[in-house]
C-alpha cells in the first residue's frame, strides 16, 4: 500500500511555474531520477552523486547526453575522506556504522567497509559554479542530517527539496529542513511494512520564499456552496447509518420472529431489517 509517487507533486509545482538551474541528486545510483523527470526538470543541469563507482558508468552515459556534471564520492558535513558500509545491494549501502540502528531496519545486510572521498554540497556547488535556483533529491541511506549541514548556501538557493525519510530519522530532517526556511508542501510514496506500519515515505518541501504556491484556502469561494451542500449529505448519511446501528444495538436480539415486522419500525420485516444482523 502507498501513496502517490512524488513525480505528480513535482509536475505539479511545474505547472506553477517552478524552474531550476540545477538538479542535484545525492544518492543516486544510476542515475534514474533525472531521465525519469525530464519533463518537470525542463533546462535544469544534472549534477548526480553516489558513493559506489558500480554507477559510473550509467552516471557518464547521461552527462553525455544531458550535460552537466556527476561525482563518484560521498556528500556530508565536512572535505576529505570518509568510511563507507557497504551493503549486500549497494542501494543500501550508507555512511551508519555496522551496529547502528539503520542496520537492523535491513536485517544488518552489511559486507565490507570502504574508505571514499567526501565534501561538502556547498564545496562542489562552488567548484562546479552549479546554477540556481536548485532542486534537491536526497537519497543517503540515512546520512540526510549530514548532507544538509553541510549544504547551507546551497539551500540559501534552493527551490524544492524531495527527501526519503525514514519513520524514525523524520523528525530531525523536518526540523532542520524547517530552520532553513522550508515549508512541508506534500508527502508521497507512502511504503508500509508488512504489519501496516509506516516505513518510510518521500516528503517534498519547498522554499519559503515560494509561499504564494500554497493555497490558503482549502476551496475557491465561488464553491462554498457546493462545499456545504457535500457536507450537509454526508451529515445526513452519517445520521442515517448511526440509526441503522444504534437499531441493531436495541432490537437485534429481540425475541420476535423471523417474519413479524421489525420492532425498529422500518415497517419491514424482522429477518430483513435489524435481525438480518
Amino acid at each position: 500500500m502507498q501513496a502517490a509517487d512524488f513525480s505528480a507533486t513535482l509536475q505539479n509545482l511545474f505547472e506553477k511555474g517552478v524552474r531550476y538551474g540545477t538538479v542535484i541528486d545525492l544518492g543516486c545510483a544510476d542515475g534514474h531520477f533525472v531521465l525519469n523527470h525530464l519533463s518537470c526538470l525542463s533546462g535544469a543541469a544534472p549534477l548526480n552523486i553516489d558513493a559506489n563507482r558500480i554507477y559510473e558508468d550509467s552516471l557518464k552515459a547521461i552527462k553525455e547526453a544531458l550535460g552537466g556534471h556527476y561525482r563518484i564520492c560521498a556528500i556530508t558535513d565536512h572535505e576529505g575522506e570518509i568510511e563507507i558500509t557497504e551493503s549486500v545491494h549497494p542501494y543500501w549501502s550508507s555512511l551508519r556504522p555496522a551496529g547502528d540502528i539503520y542496520w537492523s531496519r535491513v536485517n544488518d545486510l552489511t559486507t565490507s567497509k570502504v574508505k571514499v572521498p567526501a565534501t561538502t554540497l556547498d564545496a562542489l556547488a562552488k567548484e562546479l559554479s552549479l546554477e540556481p535556483p536548485f532542486l534537491i533529491k536526497l537519497d543517503v541511506q540515512g546520512a540526510e542530517m549530514a548532507a544538509l549541514k553541510g549544504a547551507r548556501d546551497v539551500l540559501e538557493n534552493c527551490s524544492v527539496v524531495v527527501c526519503e525519510a525514514d519513520i524514525d530519522d523524520f523528525q530531525d530532517i523536518n526540523a532542520a529542513l524547517l530552520e532553513a526556511g522550508f515549508f512541508l508542501y506534500d508527502l508521497t510514496t507512502l511504503q508500509r511494512l508488512r504489519d501496516g506500519t509506516l516505513g518510510w515515505f518521500y516528503p517534498v518541501y519547498v522554499s519559503g520564499k515560494l509561499t504564494h504556491l500554497k493555497p490558503q484556502a482549502f476551496w475557491e469561494a465561488g464553491d462554498n456552496a457546493a462545499v456545504i451542500g457535500v457536507q450537509e449529505t454526508r451529515r445526513k448519511m452519517i445520521l442515517e447509518r448511526n440509526r441503522k446501528i444504534l437499531n441493531r444495538l436495541r432490537y437485534g436480539q429481540s425475541k420476535v420472529s423471523r417474519n413479524d415486522p421489525c420492532p425498529c419500525g422500518s415497517e419491514q420485516k424482522f429477518k430483513h431489517c435489524c435481525g438480518s444482523y
